[in-house]
């Protein structure tokens, strides 16, 4: 009997051990490693589980992130991918540890125009938007860089970058956000030495960072290595010229006749400051001879504040007279003190010079 006993024993251990292993090829079968998954497999899981997911804390870890993940980032249907992406992210039980990755997952696997689609829909926080663009500065438009540029933590790398990507006008937008001055003048200083002079010149008159001081010596730098012709070139675009500059531009362009300054002023664009410039060592009368030769109204307009502190009231009462051009008549009664050496009009007097026009 103690035999029989035994054999019965034996069998039972190895029927157990039989159904131990059925039971454990049925657990690995149902917890099949999700890389091994197929596409279907894996979105069957995910509709059976979606309410567990998106309804409890930290729910993405894990085998559920990875179910997640290979639905979205396998998918063929861009639209489904952004769908879940924009559910997760206003999904507030979910982690911001966990919308942060499938934001980083989104930015690898995504094309730019995609990641274009994502920034610009309504029903995201700007906030995520801002991470997006962090990550994909190279990859999107200008709009979206300034858009969402990220003020909060402008470390140095993540500001070059962004100027990187930019045109002028975004560059001058960017640095003059920024707080911190010292980190503008070394942002801009790198900028202005890999661009053409126009668009350095611009940038340093429109980042507000740099006193006159700085912008009269990086214009004196360049002067200095220019030929008689690149100088005029600079001098005509220039509203303002300071005596410094002045002596500047003396050692580099040859001087000018009456004759050759009118020639200059009738076929370039000339400013307030190249006119006053080309016309400061001229007596009154020479002035008046290029002032009645300029061709262009504007550029004549502009041209009065050569004559600034040079007359006295009857000469400038007989040049009004004189002018036959009736806009720039006005302009110069509207303007009438500014030509005084030293007498000035009273509001009187210049409200019958209005009337005479």
């Amino acid at each position: 009997m103690k035999i029989f006993s035994k054999i019965k024993d034996k069998i039972n251990r190895k029927l157990q051990l039989i159904q131990s292993k059925i039971r454990g090829k049925r657990y690995v079968y149902l917890q099949k490693p999700v890389k091994d998954m197929s596409y279907n497999e894996a979105c069957k899981e995910v509709m059976q589980k979606e309410s567990i997911i998106f309804c409890g804390v930290d729910k993405f870890n894990g085998r559920n992130g990875e179910l997640i993940k290979k639905v979205i980032f396998e998918s063929k249907n861009n639209d489904f991918a952004i769908d879940c992406l924009v559910k997760l992210l206003n999904n507030d039980i979910i982690s911001k540890s966990v919308k942060i990755d499938f934001i980083d997952k989104f930015c690898t696997f995504f094309d730019d125009n995609e990641l274009c689609r994502i920034i610009g829909k309504n029903d995201i926080d700007d906030n995520f938007k801002v991470l997006i663009v962090r990550r994909v500065v190279d990859r999107i438009p200008e709009e979206f860089i300034i858009k969402y540029f990220d003020y909060t933590n402008p470390d140095i790398e993540y500001l070059k970058k962004v100027l990187k990507n930019v045109s002028v006008d975004g560059k001058i937008d960017i640095l003059n956000n920024l707080s911190k001055d010292e980190v503008k003048k070394e942002l801009l200083i790198d900028e202005v030495n890999n661009l053409e002079f126009n668009d350095a010149k611009k940038m340093y008159e429109q980042v507000v960072v740099y006193g006159y001081k700085e912008i009269e010596d990086f214009y004196i730098k360049k002067i200095e290595t220019l030929n008689s012709e690149q100088a005029l070139e600079m001098l005509k675009e220039m509203s303002y010229i300071s005596p410094s500059l002045a002596e500047a531009f003396d050692k580099t362009i040859e001087p000018k006749d009456v004759k050759e300054v009118v020639d200059y002023i009738n076929n370039n664009s000339v400013k307030k400051g190249g006119l006053i410039y080309l016309n400061r060592k001229f007596n009154v009368q020479d002035k008046k001879e290029i002032f009645y030769n300029i061709k262009n109204e504007e550029i004549r307009k502009n041209a009065l504040v050569i004559f600034s502190e040079d007359l006295g009231k009857r000469e400038f009462v007989n040049m009004v007279k004189c002018e036959t051009n009736e806009n720039i008549k006005l302009e110069m009664i509207n303007n009438a003190n500014m030509f005084m050496k030293v007498k000035q009009f009273s509001d009187d007097e210049i409200e019958k010079l209005r009337v005479g026009v």
